[in-house]
């Protein structure tokens, strides 16, 4: 028998809540331990079991500080991305999720000027570990064109900062909690047990001294970091038929007979949530007596898993409310039952979500308010706005619900999903992406969580007649953000477009492996749910990212074949593998023809930086350019081959310049960022051909261009990052004059001018070029305004900002186009 007592809360609705709490001497002991506690508690159990009431009443009734977290909400969706051979993106991501539960935790014990302290102590590490350190520094691009930044030294900057963050906070919370002690209660830690995130977050608990650290989890899998011989794991199991009897007489006030604890035994399984569910529904036919003629008992042995058991009590309880005393009418009940299926089927929903999936024309804006507020009383919806405003469905009720539609009404399964991805598609239609300022909606987090919900619905919807136009919707939403952004630095977007594809493949995958498994042991899935093409693509898509190089150095070792292979896989899962030359690519329409292009522009990158010379990559950018739906794209794909062209042995000048002409005529005027690639490919043509004056004068408007890119929109990793590299090009250009000080200075003095009134300090400037000790950054700041620091991201309200206004009107001349073209006539 499983020891346990029970809470019943008072009732806000005629539902009344009930909690199980199992082990109490377990809890009891828990809430009476001492600080420093000498080992970490773990509580294991499947979902619904009663871990989070376990954790909720302790919370409730600690004896001093207690904060709960929810660890799914810090999810870097980077599942198995772990240890020494965890992409960079993938530590980055667990990163910033880390900082954000760093945050939380401190705001829950602290004021609102301790969590920007925790800001402020991110800002200072990363700055210390990854921009001031061996990543993003003048110093190491001066280096990185010669010896490629290895992804070992970029993973390892993330992992510093992580660790320093973590001290500083735990000496922090120690601090604050060192009169009284805390409770930290982590729910969900399954989530991030197997990514970084993981592993930092048990170090750290190792070192909260004045805290007593409880973990919840389904698994019995410990994360790596925690000490087992400081850590005391207790397993929870469903209920046996002593612990029923004991739980029933305690909840109800009545001995229960034999008769009527194996029958609700039978109809339970024992499962603690689907006890409590059928508690309460008994609780509000009145029927305290627990009669065993009640027909829900026959209905709930019939069923084989506790998720449709759990559903079928969550939608008789939700037919049986009443509203301010007053009983609902039949219709309504049904209304409501309908409403909690619809609500299942997204992640998480808001009145205006509800009432299309109900349809505009079933309920009023009114109505649907109403059954938002019902929905979010009862003990399976989850309110994630803490003002009602925005709810979701726990998992075990869910997952059911979701499992009783697909079995019973596999069309209306289907119906709904394509409704969300209607109501998600409108959200994201106002931009087709065609010109270069529209492209900037990729870095709208709102746009993003909308493009996300689109894609998942779209693929929970697919008939297998559509199946290979959601493969192809993916593939371009990842390419295009990838194309856009996550080619040269970390874009978290990415990352999650994979984290998403990875969950909706292993609910296709069949009943051996698939995440879903249950539905086929149960017939609900049938053979044609399978689609292993999911899998192919999210395993192709993965590969790209943890095997393209970041950064502007595309070294040659590089895994440059198993990005091409995944590339070839993509193409294959797209239906393009058919479409590859001459006429037949031409004739693509639409997003076929984007796409195809998107993926022979990646192709022509995996043998450019492999093998320059290999002409292959020429075949695959020419192959894209008259795929290409807009000039913006165009520009940059002429810019490529003509810096591809450029750098090789004896190149022809006059097919260089055919393609630099070509890019300066299509170059969008807001595209900075371009503007600075030209000119900087222009300048080391003329270095290279000892114009030395001609191309410092254009190295310095490459970088005035790449400090205009700052405000294009804001500053960001991106435009930061590019700015340094510029930078550290014409510097390097400075540098090989180091024996030559006089050309140096005219050199010096023509770069610096393109920043007025462009006067350098010879002596500084001399100094910082030293050939026995250069200085780039000295040197960087000798000849150029500085660049945004890491706390200066994201924001138009920040001293270089002030600085970059300032600057601004007099740094802005000609359009790009007329002075690329005059560039282009000499």
């Amino acid at each position: 028998m499983i020891d346990m007592y029970v809470v019943v809360r008072p009732a806000y609705v005629a539902v009344h809540p009930v909690y199980v709490v199992v082990h109490p001497d377990l809890v009891h002991t828990i809430l009476h331990t001492e600080v420093p506690a000498d080992h970490v508690e773990v509580l294991c159990g499947i979902l619904g079991c009663g871990k989070s009431a376990m954790l909720k009443h302790i919370e409730l009734n600690a004896p001093r500080a207690a904060v709960r977290i929810d660890l799914s909400e810090f999810d870097p969706g980077h599942r198995g991305d772990q240890g020494p051979e965890a992409s960079v993106g993938a530590i980055q991501a667990s990163y910033l999720q880390f900082v954000r539960l760093l945050e939380a935790l401190i705001g829950r014990i602290g004021t609102d000027a301790d969590r920007r302290e925790i800001r402020e102590l991110d800002l200072s590490v990363r700055n210390a570990e990854v921009y001031d350190a061996r990543i993003i520094r003048i110093e190491d691009f001066v280096d990185e064109r010669f010896r490629p930044l290895d992804p070992i030294v970029l993973a390892d900057a993330w992992r510093n900062a992580a660790g320093d963050i973590a001290h500083k906070f735990a000496t922090r919370w120690n601090a604050m909690t060192e009169d009284h002690g805390c409770f930290l209660l982590l729910d969900n830690a399954d989530d991030i047990a197997d990514q970084e995130i993981g592993l930092w977050i048990g170090e750290l608990v190792l070192s909260l001294s004045t805290t007593v650290v409880v973990f919840a989890q389904e698994s019995d899998t410990l994360l790596s970091t925690l000490d087992q011989e400081r850590t005391r794991i207790t397993r929870i199991s469903q209920f046996d038929e002593p612990t029923v009897e004991a739980w029933l007489c305690g909840v109800s006030g009545h001995q229960p007979s034999s008769a009527m604890v194996r029958q609700i035994c039978a109809a339970s399984g024992g499962h603690p949530a689907v006890l409590k569910l059928l508690y309460q529904l008994l609780s509000r036919r009145g029927d305290l007596q627990m009669s065993t003629s009640d027909p829900v008992f026959d209905e709930l042995v019939a069923m084989r898993s506790d998720r449709r058991r759990a559903a079928h009590l969550a939608q008789l309880l939700v037919r049986s409310i009443s509203i301010g005393g007053v009983a609902v009418g039949d219709d309504i009940d049904e209304l409501m039952a309908s409403t909690l299926d619809v609500a299942a089927v997204p992640r998480q929903f808001d009145a205006p979500l509800l009432r299309h999936l109900l349809g505009p024309k079933t309920v009023s804006g009114g109505q649907v308010r109403a059954l938002l507020t019902c929905l979010a009383d009862f003990p399976f919806v989850e309110d994630l706005s803490a003002d009602g405003s925005r709810l979701r469905v726990t998992s075990l009720v869910r997952s059911g619900l979701l499992e009783l539609m697909r079995a019973s009404d596999p069309d209306r399964f289907a119906d709904l999903n394509r409704r969300a991805t209607s109501y998600y598609r409108a959200k994201v239609s106002g931009s087709k992406n065609t010109s270069y300022g529209e492209s900037f909606v990729y870095e709208d987090p709102a746009w993003q969580r909308n493009k996300r919900e689109w894609l998942v619905h779209s693929g929970l919807a697919s008939r297998s007649s559509d199946r290979s136009q959601v493969i192809r919707d993916i593939s371009l939403v990842f390419l295009d953000a990838f194309w856009w952004w996550g080619n040269y630095v970390h874009f978290d977007f990415c990352d999650q477009l994979v984290a998403d594809l990875g969950v909706l493949a292993g609910q296709h995958r069949g009943p051996a492996t698939g995440q879903n498994r249950a539905l086929w042991d149960v017939g609900i899935l049938p053979d044609e749910a399978v689609w292993p093409e999911l899998d192919q693509l999210h395993g192709a898509l993965r590969t790209i990212l943890q095997s393209y190089p970041l950064r502007s150095a595309k070294p040659e070792n590089a895994d440059w074949v198993s990005v091409r292979q995944a590339l070839l896989q993509v193409k294959h899962l797209c239906g393009l593998h058919r479409h590859g030359t001459g006429r037949r690519a031409e004739t693509l329409k639409g997003k076929k023809r984007r796409l195809a292009a998107l993926l022979d522009i990646f192709m022509a990158h995996t043998y450019r930086y492999a093998h320059p010379a290999d002409t292959r990559a020429d075949f695959y950018y020419l192959r894209a350019l008259p795929l290409l739906p807009d000039d913006w794209n165009a520009a940059w794909v002429e810019f490529e081959l003509a810096q591809l062209l450029a750098g090789r042995t004896a190149p022809d000048p006059t097919t260089v310049e055919k393609h630099f002409r070509r890019s300066s005529k299509l170059i969008d005027e807001d595209d900075e960022e371009l503007a600075a690639n030209l000119l900087l490919l222009r300048a080391d043509m003329d270095w290279e051909q000892h114009r030395h004056d001609i191309a410092a004068d254009e190295y310095g408007q490459a970088v005035r261009h790449a400090y205009l890119f700052h405000g294009v929109e804001r500053p960001d990793d991106y435009t930061m990052q590019f700015y340094i590299d510029v930078r550290g090009r014409a510097l390097n250009r400075l540098l090989e004059l180091a024996d030559h000080p006089a050309d140096a200075l005219d050199c010096a003095s023509r770069m610096a001018g393109a920043f007025p009134p462009g006067e350098i300090d010879r002596d500084a400037v001399l100094g910082a070029m030293d050939a026995s000790s250069p200085r780039p950054f000295q040197l960087a700041r000798a000849l150029f305004p500085r660049g945004p620091e890491s706390f200066e991201l994201g924001s138009l309200q920040s001293p270089f900002m002030d600085e970059f206004r300032l600057r601004h009107d007099c740094l802005h001349g000609e359009s790009l186009s007329s002075e690329l073209a005059r560039l282009a006539r000499r």
